[in-house]
């Protein structure tokens, strides 16, 4: 009942009283714990701080519905998830992200034929096209949305952004048309805020600048009235000229300065998406993975010719960059003698070259490594750097959850999980020390920003990893204290408890104690 009234409240453009209705309905479905309806949850959220200007915030709610979504495994509600992060990318200008997302959702709709959700993917891949300049794709997107359901005719949605490519070349017959539409009473609010904008685009255009002029005055005051304004600024964000026009003659309207707010915002939330995402690019030719697996990329012959200790020497010239030959010795054939040694190690490095390329390893006086003028990537250098750019942040800075959730995610699992070498398991648990602190960081800033359920999943994540790290079991505890779920907090420390004793002969300590004292009191 209070997700319908929510959806009712939207329609009317009742905004602000929706979202109070949704966090209300998230806070109950955070106790019962079903995937389906906390996806749902999740998206409403995500769209309501995408039409509030919070745009990482729209992202990460949004990502975090994508995940119940397949937990839930429904094809259906994972399309509309896919569409609402596409849309926040298509505002920000991520093209190439937004057209991605707009692919996948529209496969999953056109799977489960729901002939509503693929028009709004039609519709919405050519508002994409429609902004980056390109009308005739544009147009075609929305010929497939119209030829949908033939018999039913153009629907409001595909009237207005027909309207929105017609504006240029035909300005006379938009103002006919739309003028039809905003009589109608029961068109929703953001489909009327954008219709309304693109009237007075169309009076621009045709010169009539004083029914532009009172158009966009009607078109800011209902869109501050509905909170509207983001759909107002992911239009004007692409029209330079027009948006000059409406700071010279409506500078003053309130609504005008959120909009052009909104507009910076997102150029600079873009910009650091831009920044990461360069990190992730791979214009190299090599790539070397080794979190979760060991894997290697590019224009090389087949890697699994390669043996295991030959692999081995491969991963760790990667990771330690330029190494002496003597200690590629001692470290990997210590008990041979030193002929051995020499023809073990020429063996490998023959065997790397072969399979890498005759250039790709360079011997250097003594030195071995990568050769300088080869391209190549390595994961975990991709996953020390987001790190480090995270750490970098104060944690008032509002890009700092964003960071970490990139550090996060470039994280793959377990440092060579194939090898038990001495230098590869002190590689991997430093890796994972690092890993469980992002963890840790992530989760409070996750609590700064009000997001106890998202916190309590990155704090299982780091539990599954390490479940006897105090300060994890800590903030877990503190989570579930302040979700109120008092029957968890009992469970779980019980299980701490239970498993210190047997794994480590202790107690746990004082500080945790006196919190579970605490929130069970």
């Amino acid at each position: 009942a209070l997700q319908q009234l929510a959806q009712y409240q939207v329609h009317q453009g009742r905004v602000r009283e929706s979202h109070a209705c949704d966090l209300r309905v998230h806070a109950l479905l955070e106790n019962m714990g079903a995937p389906y309806p906390l996806g749902t949850s999740f998206n409403n959220l995500g769209f309501h701080a995408h039409l509030n200007g919070r745009y990482q915030d729209a992202l990460e709610l949004l990502t975090e519905g994508l995940k119940f979504t397949r937990q839930a495994g429904s094809a259906y509600l994972e399309a509309i998830v896919l569409f609402s992060l596409a849309d926040v990318y298509s505002d920000l200008d991520l093209a190439l992200q937004a057209a991605e997302l707009y692919g996948q959702g529209l496969t999953l709709a056109t799977r489960v034929d729901h002939v509503g959700l693929i028009r709004y993917g039609c519709v919405r891949t050519s508002q994409l096209h429609r902004r980056r300049g390109s009308p005739a794709l544009a147009h075609e997107w929305l010929r497939r949305a119209l030829e949908l359901d033939p018999g039913q005719g153009s629907s409001a949605l595909i009237d207005i952004h027909l309207s929105a490519l017609e504006v240029l070349s035909r300005p006379d017959n938009v103002l006919v048309h739309l003028k039809a539409h905003l009589a109608n009473d029961r068109l929703d609010a953001t489909d009327r805020a954008l219709a309304n904008y693109i009237q007075a685009q169309a009076y621009f255009r045709q010169g009539e600048l004083d029914a532009c002029e009172k158009q966009l005055e009607l078109t800011f005051d209902e869109a501050g009235a509905n909170a509207t304004e983001q759909i107002l600024a992911g239009e004007l964000a692409f029209n330079e000229d027009f948006r000059g026009f409406i700071r010279s003659h409506l500078s003053g309207h309130p609504a005008l300065a959120v909009i052009l707010r909104r507009i910076e915002t997102m150029r600079a939330v873009a910009l650091q998406y831009k920044q990461l995402s360069d990190e992730d690019e791979l214009p190299d030719q090599l790539q070397f993975n080794t979190l979760g697996g060991s894997e290697v990329r590019g224009d090389i012959r087949e890697a699994g010719e390669l043996k295991p200790l030959a692999r081995e020497v491969m991963f760790y010239l990667v990771d330690h960059g330029p190494v002496e030959r003597d200690a590629l010795l001692e470290l990997f054939w210590p008990h041979h003698p030193p002929g051995r040694q020499v023809a073990n190690l020429h063996t490998a490095i023959y065997s790397l070259r072969r399979v890498l390329g005759k250039e790709a390893i360079m011997h250097d006086g003594a030195m071995y490594g990568l050769a300088d003028d080869i391209q190549w990537e390595y994961d975990v250098g991709r996953f020390e750097r987001a790190a480090q750019i995270a750490e970098g942040l104060p944690p008032v800075d509002p890009r700092r959850l964003f960071a970490l959730t990139e550090a996060i995610n470039s994280y793959g699992g377990s440092y060579l999980p194939e090898f038990d070498s001495e230098w590869v398991l002190d590689r991997r648990r430093l890796l994972e020390l690092r890993y469980l602190d992002l963890l840790a960081q992530h989760a409070q800033e996750a609590l700064i920003r009000n997001q106890p359920a998202r916190a309590l999943n990155t704090l299982r994540n780091a539990l599954e990893i390490d479940p006897l790290r105090d300060d994890t079991n800590r903030q877990y505890l503190e989570v579930l204290g302040r979700l109120g779920r008092r029957s968890d907090v009992v469970e779980h420390y019980q299980r701490y408890m239970r498993l210190l004793s047997s794994e480590l002969g202790l107690d746990p300590p004082e500080e945790i104690r006196s919190l579970y004292a605490r929130l069970i009191s």
